[in-house]
């Protein structure tokens, strides 16, 4: 179990745990099994993590509460908001997470996409948002982990427990 406790007095932290892909230019898929539990309008994020070390940037697979309590979010600082392909409302939240890297080529056009999908039994995915690997990244990404991005003084500290982490494809 994670909890993010308090963040700093003033200014956003993220607190994440990651694999570094051994050759960010293959295919990849990764699915996390994470029941997270927050205060809403707290403006906390926490799911699954996709990161860019070139630039810094990352998305977040998972709950944010400040809109809706599911969402794919962009950032391009670990502190500074920037987007986003979605955002949802369901009735009951999603607890598995999952993004896939799909490498394409047409007619000698190789393109990546990235697919980002929930679920509520870890069989069944709902396709949520689809994007090209470089859309919001500039470069591919290279690091896959979860983890929190906390704002500050949370009135509750989000917990998340993580019970499955699988990455799997040629890049791992």
């Amino acid at each position: 179990m994670l909890k993010s406790g308090p963040a700093p007095a003033s200014g956003d932290v993220s607190r994440i745990g990651y694999k570094t892909l051994t050759n960010k230019a293959l295919d990849w898929d990764v699915m996390i099994h994470a029941p997270i539990t927050m205060n809403d309008s707290s403006y906390q994020k926490a799911g699954l993590f996709l990161m860019d070390s070139v630039s810094g940037r990352l998305a977040v697979v998972g709950q944010n509460n400040e809109y809706a309590p599911f969402g794919v979010v962009y950032f391009s600082s670990l502190t500074q908001y920037g987007g986003g392909p979605g955002m949802y409302n369901f009735s009951l939240q999603p607890t598995f997470y999952r993004v896939s890297s799909v490498t394409t080529t047409v007619n000698s056009v190789t393109t990546t996409t990235l697919t980002y999908y929930v679920s509520h039994d870890g069989k069944n995915w709902l396709q949520v948002a689809q994007t090209g690997a470089t859309d919001w990244f500039t470069s591919r990404v290279n690091r896959i982990g979860f983890g929190f991005n906390i704002a500050s003084n949370p009135t509750l500290p989000a917990i998340m427990t993580v019970d499955c982490f699988k990455l799997t494809g040629p890049a791992v």
